[in-house]
């Protein structure tokens, strides 16, 4: 009789009661309101009283591959089937490990899952002030899509490989390794939350156009996957048991302590090599890893080969074996720090800070773990000034803090690429009720203050003191801006604008777009919290402006002096441009982008690094050029 899918309730029972490896298995959650298609991309593992008749002598796991393998096509009969099905097995598998004798590449062509792939890396560009870089990547896709691939080939190949020099080593039967290659060839599997339910994504894998990772088959997971498979009416829940007995294993055995390091009781740190550390243990290590953060928002548990090129990875789990930090390395520099807040926000739970701001601040291991510790600090303003908001405690004096940490993006460091801080947006929505408050400080009427973005069209005098969200300047009777002080988001003055001066507007929390713009004064504007654009600009003097948070474009522009600037966060761009004096600046960010054109006195301010990139010149130049 057929194996049938058994209820719910029946499988939480049995599942409590299995024991594996001598220890009870906590409930492993069954999935369930899968689809049809989702269903059928399984690995059938119910075989039809066909082919049990036809094919008695055969194991189980052969009996399967018979079930799998020929599904939709002739199976073998007469006197010789047995010995037809076992020479198919030898060859499906001769066949599959050939793969890594082959020269190994990823398609650019017709391949959505790439195409995806580069459209979020193009938004996590943009996210972290790196605009420039992604317009330059847009403009030049085909070559950028070439080199993106000439790396996930090569570190999917080599991935691969290791599963294959891995699954040889087994003693398993042939029949069962032929399925678990052909399963992590043509397959992923993965789990997502969608409204607040789980549910597992079977996909069909070309070995030519996926980047994700291949399934994680270590020890631990194929051993449950062979012993267990009578347990099992369904491949995924399979194989997600045999994830939880392999995570608990590594867990136990990756943990690392970090002399003064507190974890408060909390849970403890797992370290994964990279290939800097452990060339020879780095591949194995990425499966590790990946089995470890199946249930998390991080794009490691597809990418973490990639990720464990660049750098160790260091994951806390709590007392029961869930992850709730990462921290991604460069070499010994923190990259980035994620948690599972927000969903793909991946924001630190509150629970979680104290565990990583001992992380950053106290880790020997680790360098720059500072900016991602102001992050922190600055989430937990956030928080409290929505806490004293909603318990009626918020007054006059806390105003001109939380003004500056609402325009204070550079605060959120390498934020993630896909959705906005959510303590940052829930003390925005927070804000109209303490608007008394705030129009006292601003001095102005209730109507004065906006808590929205704002299109701003054919308005000869535009009616705010400060916009708490992104303005956008356009019409040809739009000339005045003549009470305006803040905006929190970003500003853009289209061409067909009138507005010549910015007048007593301060602060430009976002990115300011004066391209081809009429813009010819500053006015009192200090601070651009992003990226500001003067390409092709009438702006010729930067007047009182000090800081720009982000990269700042000269491109075409008639400055020639940067005055009283003294920051730039992120890229300077000098092309093409008039810039002959760099006045008071003492920091740029990024690398100084200049041309043939840029004149020397520009250039004894650089250093040319070892790529090729030019970068501004601090105090210390021997450690930066140690660094390139």
């Amino acid at each position: 009789m057929e194996r049938r899918t058994e209820s719910l309730e029946k499988y939480q029972d049995r599942m409590n009661k299995l024991m594996l490896d001598g220890n009870r298995v906590k409930e492993h959650r069954a999935i369930y309101g899968m689809s049809e298609k989702e269903k059928l991309a399984h690995l059938t593992l119910s075989v039809p009283t066909k082919i049990k008749d036809q094919y008695p002598t055969l194991t189980k796991w052969e009996k399967l591959f018979v079930t799998n393998f020929y599904e939709g096509k002739p199976r073998p009969a007469g006197a010789n089937r047995v010995a037809e099905v076992k020479n198919a097995i030898e060859k499906e598998y001769k066949r599959l490990c050939s793969l890594t004798e082959k020269d190994f590449k990823i398609s650019t062509e017709n391949n959505p899952e790439l195409d995806r792939h580069f459209q979020g890396e193009l938004k996590a560009l943009r996210a972290q002030g790196e605009g420039d870089l992604a317009t330059y990547y847009e403009a030049n896709e085909i070559k950028a899509k070439k080199e993106m691939t000439e790396k996930l080939s090569e570190t999917l190949y080599a991935e691969y490989k290791h599963i294959v020099d891995f699954i040889g080593s087994t003693t398993f039967e042939p029949a069962f390794k032929t399925l678990m290659l052909r399963e992590t060839t043509l397959k992923t599997y993965k789990k997502i939350k969608e409204n607040g339910d789980e549910k597992t994504i079977v996909s069909k894998r070309d070995m030519h156009k996926s980047i994700s990772s291949h399934m994680t088959l270590n020890q631990d997971v194929l051993n449950t996957i062979y012993n267990e498979l009578d347990t099992y009416s369904n491949f995924a829940n399979l194989y997600f048991a045999g994830l939880a007995i392999s995570n608990k294993t590594i867990t136990e055995n990756s943990s690392v302590k970090i002399s003064g390091l507190n974890t408060f009781g909390k849970g403890k740190w797992i370290k994964f090599e990279g290939k800097q550390s452990n060339k020879e243990k780095y591949l194995s290590n990425a499966q590790k890893l990946s089995a470890l953060v199946q249930d998390t928002p991080w794009c490691t548990k597809s990418l973490a080969s990639s990720q464990l090129e660049e750098g160790d990875f260091f994951v806390f789990v709590d007392n029961d074996n869930k992850p709730h930090i990462a921290v991604k390395m460069n070499g010994n520099t923190v990259d980035e720090v994620r948690g599972i807040q927000n969903d793909n926000a991946q924001e630190l739970e509150a629970d979680y800070r104290e565990v990583a701001i001992e992380f950053l601040t106290k880790n020997p291991e680790v360098k720059d773990g500072e900016k991602w510790l102001a992050k922190e600090e600055w989430n937990n303003r956030l928080i409290v000034y929505k806490k004293t908001i909603d318990e009626g405690k918020f007054s006059e004096k806390d105003v001109e803090g939380l003004i500056v940490d609402i325009f204070n993006t550079k605060a959120d460091y390498k934020t993630h690429g896909v959705s906005a801080n959510s303590n940052l947006i829930a003390l925005k929505k927070s804000l109209k009720n303490i608007s008394p408050i705030l129009e006292k400080y601003f001095n102005c009427k209730a109507e004065e203050i906006s808590y929205k973005d704002e299109y701003i069209f054919n308005q000869e005098k535009q009616p705010f003191v400060a916009i708490f969200g992104d303005a956008k300047f356009d019409g040809g009777r739009t000339a005045k801006l003549n009470k305006l002080h803040i905006v929190s988001g970003n500003v853009r003055f289209y061409p067909s604008s009138k507005v010549k001066s910015l007048s007593g507007l301060t602060t430009i929390g976002g990115d300011a777009y004066f391209v081809s713009s009429d813009i010819e004064d500053l006015g009192k504007l200090t601070t651009i919290g992003g990226c500001a654009w003067f390409e092709d600009s009438k702006v010729a003097d930067l007047g009182n402006l000090t800081t720009i948070g982000g990269n700042a474009d000269f491109r075409l522009s008639a400055i020639t002096n940067l005055g009283n600037l003294t920051s730039i966060g992120g890229k300077l761009d000098l092309r093409n441009s008039k810039v002959k004096n760099l006045g008071k600046l003492e920091y740029v960010g990024g690398e100084v982008l200049v041309d043939e054109y840029t004149p020397g006195s520009i250039l004894k301010n650089l250093n040319k690094g070892k790529d090729g990139k030019y970068r501004f010149k601090p105090e210390k130049v021997n450690e930066v050029e140690a660094e390139i």
